[in-house]
């Protein structure tokens, strides 16, 4: 959890410097071009943080859970492709 605080601050602060208007969100290429400059996050965190998009821009504010809800996913299918593979062994 502190890992996903730590990216929450730093990215918070370049979603800030991108978002000229102070409306509280970033477009989805801005956002995944911050994201793919970042150090912190896998191509599939990245992935599966732009693929739950909904809406045409991104409330930074939100950031934090929806990182933890990706990190979340992919634990559980690994989680779920190891039982397979002990059943299929």
């Amino acid at each position: 959890m502190d890992e996903i605080v730590k990216a929450d601050e730093i990215l918070s602060k370049k979603f800030k410097l991108l978002d000229e208007e102070e409306k509280g969100t970033v477009s989805i290429p801005e956002l995944k071009k911050l994201l793919h400059e970042s150090s912190f996050l896998t191509p599939k965190e990245i992935n599966g943080i732009i693929r739950n998009m909904k809406t045409p821009d991104f409330k930074y504010e939100e950031f934090k859970e929806k990182l933890f809800d990706v990190r979340y996913e992919l634990a559980k299918s690994r989680i779920l492709e190891t039982n397979l593979d002990k059943i299929q062994t």
